[in-house]
């Protein structure tokens, strides 16, 4: 039976954990901002980093490298055509990061060459992992800032708890909003970040 596939950074306890919380009271509510969070992360990275293994088709450029849009964990397949000639296999060299070094060089084409690959991560990194709890963090605060008991309005504190949304906002807003973070998360998550739709 296959593993499930991770959804979320952290789990409820390490965030449980990372707060200093000892009941469960809030699991219900951490564990709505650990996936929050995770989505919106996900998409300022233009991708996530669990490990996933996909098959791509991607140009030959006459090179014996071809370009990946994310860390290339391991290669199971790579294969190129001319037109409407059968695949021939390609033999990898060695794998630099989203780089494929080949034995060979791969004839130009548009979508020649087909690649089944690996990539990102069965073990989320801990700088990244780090980055994730603090931001979570950031997110309870606010939630919490927004909760009837730390308001001064009679209007809002009237409000039932159902009735109020959760305002969450993505790592690059709190950033510029008012400096939430105290570590670089735009280093972090560049380190992370989709090669193909980001330009350093």
């Amino acid at each position: 039976m296959a593993d499930t596939p991770a959804t979320a950074y952290v789990t409820t306890d390490e965030l449980k954990t990372f707060l200093g919380i000892a009941s469960e009271e809030k699991d219900t509510l951490l564990a709505d901002v650990i996936q929050n969070g995770t989505d919106l992360v996900n998409i300022e990275l233009w991708d996530s980093l669990f490990e996933q293994t996909l098959t791509r088709r991607v140009d030959g450029i006459g090179w014996s490298v071809i370009l990946m849009e994310n860390i290339v964990k391991e290669v199971s397949e790579i294969k190129y055509r001319i037109g409407t000639d059968s695949w021939q296999t390609l033999t990898v060299d060695f794998i630099d990061k989203n780089k494929i070094h080949l034995t060979t060089k791969v004839p130009n084409g548009i979508s020649n060459v087909s690649v089944t690959y690996k990539k990102w991560y069965a073990t989320i990194p801990s700088d990244f992992k780090k980055f994730f709890l603090f931001y979570c963090k950031v997110l309870m605060d606010n939630e919490e800032a927004q909760s009837p008991t730390n308001q001064n309005s009679k209007e809002i504190k009237q409000k039932s708890l159902e009735s109020l949304s959760i305002t969450y906002f993505s790592p690059s807003e709190l950033s510029s909003k008012n400096s939430a973070f105290s570590i670089d998360y735009d280093k972090i998550l560049r380190k992370y970040k989709n090669f193909s739709c980001y330009l350093a």
